[in-house]
């Protein structure tokens, strides 16, 4: 971005330019009309630099214009005022178009600003009133013996969603979501949740950033799979969850993998995964689950909003 001393300089530096060539073509040799031409250029960014002030650069331009033909030839310069008269005309134009597209720009970026922070406003509420749904359904699971494994994991659902909008409450960019820092925190506090402090996770690989609508949709199964990992992987309640991004130009490839028992052979799916795939389905995804010592699961999908 160019300074205002910046700015003063390069007209400065136009405008002697000019000068010397209009002095030794126009007047010195005789050689009309096009040299003085040169002045446009430093009008023209006077008025679009500083608007109205430009003008003033215009005036005094074609008045040094006139004067110098008056003091070098000593005859009425007919066509040096016509020049100086089209010098202001332009300069008046050039200013009046400069400063109506700069408020233009001036009120889209209020309206920008302001609509930034009124989607801000609504996704706090949003993640308020889910955290409040959270709380009571966690209160619920108290009380109901019966059914409070699944108010829990319903409960963590909610805390996904409301993860997301927490994000991009805190995030200058209501447009992107860092996945890597997304995927982070919402699995630090899992293990706490599941009351197995001595998992630990770690998410590695690049820096891919991917729409709000998809990162519901990614954060759900991921909660999904590492919920599932902690519930059957780790009968001692000691492992390690490995969650990597890799970024192939528009296509992302998440891998999920654990260290735990892995999946029993012919085994029926759970609610849990047939949510996954249900969900992968909604991002047009790929879904892969391979077994052995532990169970990794890898889900390919586009970064472009597809959902």
């Amino acid at each position: 971005m160019i300074n205002e001393t910046q700015k003063r300089l390069i007209v400065f530096f136009l405008i002697l330019f000019s000068a010397c060539l209009s002095l030794y073509f126009h007047f010195l040799n005789n050689i009309d009309a096009v040299f003085t031409h040169f002045f446009y250029i430093p009008i023209l960014l006077s008025c679009l630099w500083w608007k109205r002030k430009g003008i003033i650069i215009a005036a005094l331009l074609g008045f040094g214009l006139v004067m110098s033909h008056l003091l070098i030839r000593n005859e009425l310069p007919i066509n040096d005022i016509l020049r100086a008269v089209m010098f202001i005309i332009i300069s008046i134009l050039t200013a009046f178009l400069s400063e109506k597209i700069w408020n233009t720009e001036k009120r889209l970026r209020q309206a920008l600003k302001e609509k930034d922070i009124l989607l801000k406003e609504v996704n706090h509420r949003v993640k308020n009133n889910l955290q409040f749904i959270a709380s009571m359904l966690n209160l619920q699971a108290g009380k109901s013996k019966r059914f409070s494994k699944e108010i829990k994991e319903s409960r963590q659902r909610i805390m996904t969603i409301a993860g997301i909008h927490e994000m991009i409450y805190k995030k200058p960019n209501l447009n992107k979501i860092d996945l890597k820092e997304y995927i982070t925190s919402l699995v630090n506090p899992m293990s706490k949740y599941c009351n197995m402090p001595e998992v630990g996770f770690e998410v590695k690989g690049k820096e891919v950033s991917i729409s709000m609508e998809l990162s519901l949709w990614i954060g759900l199964i991921i909660n999904e799979l590492v919920t599932n990992s902690l519930k059957y992987a780790f009968p001692d309640k000691k492992g390690k969850v490995i969650i990597s991004i890799d970024n192939f130009d528009d296509k992302c490839l998440l891998t999920i993998s654990d260290n735990g028992i892995g999946i029993k052979k012919n085994s029926k799916k759970g609610f849990g995964l047939e949510l996954v795939d249900t969900l992968v389905q909604q991002i047009k995804g790929s879904l892969k689950i391979e077994t052995g010592k532990g169970t990794t699961y890898k889900i390919s999908f586009s970064t472009i909003k597809n959902v």
